[in-house]
């Protein structure tokens, strides 16, 4: 955070620790769910990547979350898995 010579209120404060909490939990799930992608057998990746998903969907309390794959090279994507 850059010094611009002014205190942060109480209020400011806490919104500064409530930001850095959030990352900090969003970063720990990130971790959490990059490391059971290791050593998963090809089979259970789909299964595993709607997993993190509805775990992502929970973290930002969101009713949707789509995952797309983009083919530049015909201008066009597609859905590869959508959870709610």
């Amino acid at each position: 955070m850059r010094h611009t010579g002014k205190q942060l209120t109480a209020e400011g404060r806490k919104q500064v620790r409530n930001t850095l909490r959030g990352k900090e939990q969003f970063e720990e799930l990130l971790c959490s769910i990059s490391a059971r992608f290791i050593n998963l057998a090809p089979d259970q990746i789909d299964n595993e990547i709607c997993e993190a998903m509805h775990e992502v969907l929970d973290f930002f309390q969101i009713d949707r979350l789509g995952l797309l794959v983009n083919f530049p090279d015909r201008g066009t994507w597609m859905i590869k898995h959508y959870v709610h």
